[in-house]
């Protein structure tokens, strides 16, 4: 496939989203009913700050989780989040993805 294609002629579904004071319990259950894997999560004005997995979750949970409320800006303050619109190309995704050493990606 050219590599000069846009991104968003293979986004093939919507961004599923949640607010970052959101408990992780709220980003589980989302994740659950939606069958998604990747769950975005935005500010306040619905800029990104990150994403979140099921790995993420499930690497935290111990009797702690449970003791207090986590948020869903606990899991993305520290990592990096990297993202294109849909008029980028196959390649500026390829060649970020390569650059910071990135194998997930979602797409709006």
């Amino acid at each position: 496939m050219p590599l000069n294609e846009k991104v968003r002629n293979f986004t093939k579904k919507n961004l599923v989203k949640i607010r970052e004071d959101r408990p992780l319990a709220v980003a589980l259950t989302i994740m659950i009913e939606y069958g998604i894997r990747r769950l975005i999560v935005v500010d306040q004005k619905g800029n990104y700050r990150g994403i979140i997995t099921h790995k993420d979750i499930f690497e935290i949970l111990d009797p702690e989780l449970f003791k207090k409320e986590i948020t869903a800006a606990y899991l993305t303050k520290n990592k990096p989040f990297y993202y294109l619109n849909p008029n980028h190309t196959l390649q500026e995704a390829l060649s970020l993805m390569v650059e910071k050493k990135h194998r997930g990606c979602a797409y709006s």
